[in-house]
């Protein structure tokens, strides 16, 4: 009988425990993000700046500002982007890398957004570096204004800022 206990508690001990997975942390919060454009094939005759930019805040320097409550569920996000209340959904990883995307049209033109970065500890806080690509659709099919669905330009902004 001591042998058969022996074998098993050695039995037991050889087979390691299988790879327990990382958890996607809880980035929930209120964050404030900054954005810089970085290109942009949006001419005036497209898309002025209030129809790229007429869902985001602005700095008294005209700076793009985009705030978002988001709402994270293992690994889901949701966003509410301030002040257009327009709604975008995504996915946060284990290691910080998450995306967020949705429409957020205004009256006269169609927006689609994509935020593709890295969320990491600031201290109490949660810091973001990414990168929001807009596509903008100002125009139908025979260039009258109205949107019909199609980009007509896309906007490329450098996108940073931290929430709690």
């Amino acid at each position: 009988m001591r042998l058969s206990c022996s074998l098993f508690v050695l039995f037991l001990a050889a087979c390691p425990a299988p790879p327990v997975e990382p958890e996607p942390p809880d980035v929930s919060g209120d964050y404030t993000l900054v954005g810089q454009q970085l290109d942009s094939d949006c001419v005036s005759s497209i898309a002025s700046v209030d129809q790229i930019f007429g869902f985001m805040d602005q700095t008294a320097t005209g700076v793009p500002v985009m705030t978002v409550e988001l709402e994270a569920l293992d690994g889901s996000l949701s966003g509410l982007l301030g002040p257009s209340d327009c709604t975008w959904s995504g996915v946060v990883g284990a290691d910080g890398s998450m995306t967020l995307s949705g429409p957020c049209d205004g009256d006269d033109v169609g927006r689609i957004g994509r935020v593709a970065g890295n969320l990491s500890r600031d201290g109490d806080a949660w810091a973001l570096e990414s990168t929001l690509t807009l596509e903008i659709d100002t125009l139908d099919e025979v260039s009258e204004p109205g949107p019909d669905g199609l980009a007509d330009c896309e906007v490329l902004l450098d996108l940073r800022g931290s929430g709690l």
